[in-house]
């Protein structure tokens, strides 16, 4: 496979496992990039291909994914509305 693959399914296994679980929370983050590799792996995905759709590197695009959630989660509603 290839790195649109890669991509799709990156951005469809964070979808699926990230979620808010505190800020820069490595970790998470570090446990997560594990169980992605393996899981790309089981779907014949190159982990190099894997790490070129995180932008060069796998734990920390995961942990950028988990910080953006945390932000999502304690938004303001009223803010968000553009009041």
């Amino acid at each position: 496979m290839g790195s649109a693959q890669a991509t799709e399914f990156l951005a469809a296994w964070i979808t699926r496992n990230i979620g808010p679980s505190g800020y820069d929370n490595e970790r998470c983050a570090r446990g997560l990039s594990i169980r992605c590799f393996e899981e790309a792996g089981a779907a014949g995905i190159l982990g190099a291909d894997l790490t070129e759709a995180a932008h060069g590197e796998l734990e920390g695009y995961l942990l950028d994914q988990l910080n953006d959630a945390a932000d999502a989660a304690h938004a303001c509603p009223v803010s968000a509305r553009g009041r």
